[in-house]
């Protein structure tokens, strides 16, 4: 798998698909999907075997602290992956600018969400410009300091199809798109549509995800 040939934990990274199709190599990836699709428990999975396996990782939330009982439960270590709340679009910009000026740049970054205070403040011009600033410093945090950024959407739906808001600004910033669907309460489905077609299921447990 490229940079993530290690012995560590070499079996746990090889059954990960989300890693073989989108992470083999640093990009910006884009998941998105309706509430309770398994988003957020796909991130903090992604940190808690970046963090234990694979080096540091931050995981910055838009949608307050709802994420913090999953991370107890997940067992996700202290001193390898890093937690902010960012409160507004400025904050969050604050919070990424931080992460490049301070240092390290953290070899998996994940924001959930990102279009959060976009999806808020529609239609007006300063909101648009920082959710594109925002996209443009993940863009280089991912493409100049090698690292695989991982950011999550909320979705608006619409008369025939789901999609995130800013839908059309995000494309232009991505490198990889997946959807994730609920099949039932614990069983997800992630459907790649960028590079390529795939689909994938995976049952959030207790302490992460099986994918099958």
């Amino acid at each position: 798998m490229n940079r993530f040939s290690a012995d560590v934990c070499y079996g746990e990274l090889r059954r990960c698909p989300f890693l073989e199709v989108f992470l083999s190599k640093p990009q910006l990836v884009l998941v998105y999907g309706e509430a309770a699709s398994g988003k957020t428990n796909l991130c903090l999975a992604l940190l808690k075997l970046f963090s234990r396996c694979l080096g540091p990782a931050v995981y910055i939330s838009t949608e307050g602290s709802a994420y913090a009982d999953r991370v107890t439960e997940l067992g996700i270590e202290e001193g390898h992956a890093y937690f902010a709340e960012a409160i507004s679009a400025e904050h969050l910009l604050d919070l990424l600018t931080l992460i490049l000026v301070e240092g390290p740049v953290p070899m998996l970054l994940v924001v959930d969400s990102v279009n959060r205070f976009y999806r808020m403040g529609a239609g007006t011009f300063e909101n648009l410009r920082l959710f594109l600033s925002t996209l443009a410093l993940l863009r280089k945090i991912s493409e100049e300091y090698d690292a695989c950024v991982v950011v999550t959407a909320q979705v608006r739906e619409g008369a025939e199809d789901i999609e995130p808001s800013g839908f059309k600004y995000l494309l232009q910033w991505v490198d990889g798109v997946a959807r994730l669907s609920t099949v039932s309460a614990s069983v997800k489905e992630l459907v790649v549509e960028r590079p390529g077609k795939a689909r994938k299921r995976f049952i959030i447990t207790r302490s992460g995800l099986i994918w099958t």
